[in-house]
């Protein structure tokens, strides 16, 4: 089974996975014809094909780990070298390698305590962003060919920095040269290359502002320029094409968002192209999030609660929609036999809440007496049909959030509250799950943590079962299951991701009295 993208204008560059095998093989294959690229094009295989060549197998890379992901592959615009990154044990904390392409020869040394985000600038640049010690993206660097030592991030207890750095392949990365400096510690940096690959974009973001600035790959002197000013409120995304940069912007004024346009040379000369409403479509919301600036695009599909992932190339002259992959569903699956709806529950206070509902049509038959699986992100205060399984909960809200020195609670404040201030403080503590477990009768719980989460601390979900514990006044089933080799989305392997999954839902049909009688 392969999973395929047209990454450079030379190779086909895939996935393969293999039957039995946990994890991926990275792949390349040359393209065979000149001319320009269709959504028809298929990769040859077979005798008489270009021969495949694999670059990476992860499967030979994670023996010896209990955690194994890449996070980034990318190759360079000659496709001479490749970097990706690693990590290794589920903190997405990662170390970056460039490798050549044809050997697999590791070229220099590796960069060690970054994130997933690099892109090439050109044949032998690579950027980066370094993270600082609670784990916020603090740095851009750039590199290039021989790199040596990875240097120590400054100890300074005072302020927390974000850098823009910029480094050659080959030079000591002592020189490297910050291009940007950001004080305020609840912003952080993101690095995205255009579809042009003429330029980098970075981005510095809070919960509701983000601002952007580019860097030209073509020209020798990279210095960031500003494309969009810091203004609170206001997120913006960028891209480029022929002589213009496409920006979308969203605010609470503009909250659908709208899309506008500026000239390279005049960036503040801004034309809208499609404009806010105040009331959009389904297909509106998908215009706004695939849109593309070139003739054939690669789109992906996330899937649908009856829709597998699907990938489509789209040819936006004709209109022409070409599937090239759909997950496959082993059992007999057939969407037909499935049906999606849309309701509404008012809530407590009148709100009314939107529920997505799946079932099957010939099983199910809608008057109470069948059980419901009812997912919900951040559910606080949500009643469960018996059973409650909660996932890497983020459950100790106070304490996390008055925490400063731990990874995102700077980020959070702007969503979450500051509980510094003491309105904020009393009103987190209304809802904060550990502060409100009380002497009651609970469901049947599971409770997942893992042990390098750094998302949701697993002291977080431990603390909170403790306090079940000591307080609950029922028998029912309290299991407290943290995973010591794995971070915030459990273990790596593909088959140690459905041994996960059988666990759960083993929980669930029992807790639930559904288990077969073996007796």
């Amino acid at each position: 089974m392969t999973s395929m993208h047209l990454f450079a204008k030379a190779y086909y560059y895939y996935q393969r996975t293999m039957t039995g095998k946990d994890y991926v093989q990275h792949c390349r294959r040359l393209v065979p014809i000149d001319g320009p690229i269709t959504v028809h094009d298929v990769m040859p295989t077979g005798p008489d094909a270009p021969p495949e060549h694999i670059i990476l197998d992860e499967n030979v890379k994670a023996q010896g780990h209990d955690y194994y992901s890449i996070g980034a592959f990318k190759a360079s615009p000659n496709n001479k070298l490749i970097a990706y990154a690693q990590d290794t044990k589920g903190d997405e904390i990662y170390t970056v390698y460039v490798i050549d392409a044809d050997s697999g020869e590791y070229v220099g040394q590796p960069l060690k305590g970054i994130t997933s985000d690099i892109e090439w600038a050109v044949d032998d640049h690579l950027v980066y962003i370094t993270m600082d010690n609670i784990l916020r993206p603090d740095k851009v660097c750039q590199f290039v060919l021989f790199l040596h030592d990875f240097f120590v991030v400054e100890e300074n207890t005072a302020d927390l920095f974000i850098f823009v750095w910029l480094h050659k392949l080959g030079s000591d990365q002592s020189s490297d040269t910050c291009l940007y400096h950001e004080e305020d510690d609840t912003f952080s940096l993101g690095l995205q290359a255009s579809e042009s690959k003429q330029y980098l974009f970075v981005e510095s973001g809070s919960k509701n502002t983000s601002f952007i600035f580019y860097l030209d790959t073509s020209k020798q002197n990279k210095d960031l320029v500003v494309l969009t000013s810091r203004v609170c409120g206001i997120d913006t995304m960028a891209s480029h094409r022929g002589n213009h940069f496409f920006i979308k912007r969203r605010s609470d004024e503009f909250y659908n968002s709208e899309l506008v346009a500026c000239p390279l040379d005049n960036v503040a000369e801004t034309t809208v192209l499609l404009p806010h409403r105040e009331s959009v479509k389904i297909q509106d919301f998908q215009l706004f999030d695939n849109i593309s600036l070139y003739t054939n695009v690669r789109m992906a599909y996330p899937s649908s609660m009856r829709t597998p992932p699907s990938v489509f190339d789209y040819d936006m002259d004709s209109g022409v929609s070409v599937l090239k992959k759909i997950n496959t569903v082993l059992g007999g699956f057939d969407a037909s036999n499935y049906v999606t709806e849309r309701k509404w529950a008012a809530a407590a206070d009148g709100t009314q809440v939107p529920m997505s509902i799946l079932y099957r049509k010939d099983l199910v038959k809608l008057d109470g007496s069948d059980p419901m699986l009812l997912y919900g992100y951040g559910s606080y205060e949500v009643h469960f049909v018996g059973a409650a399984v909660a996932g890497v909960p983020f459950v100790d809200v106070l304490t996390t959030m008055l925490d400063p020195t731990i990874p995102l609670t700077t980020a959070e404040w702007e969503e979450w509250g500051d509980p510094r201030k003491e309105d904020y403080y009393y009103y987190m503590k209304s809802y904060s799950p550990v502060d409100n477990v009380r002497a009651q009768e609970y469901p049947n719980i599971l409770v997942t943590a893992g042990l390098n989460d750094p998302r949701v601390m697993y002291s977080e979900p431990a603390k909170y079962v403790a306090r079940l514990r000591e307080l609950k006044t029922d028998d029912n089933l309290l299991l407290f299951k943290c995973e010591l080799g794995a971070g915030h989305f459990s273990k790596s392997g593909r088959f140690e991701k459905l041994q996960e999954d059988a666990f759960t839902y083993a929980f669930i049909l029992k807790a639930l009295g559904m288990t077969p009688n073996t007796n």
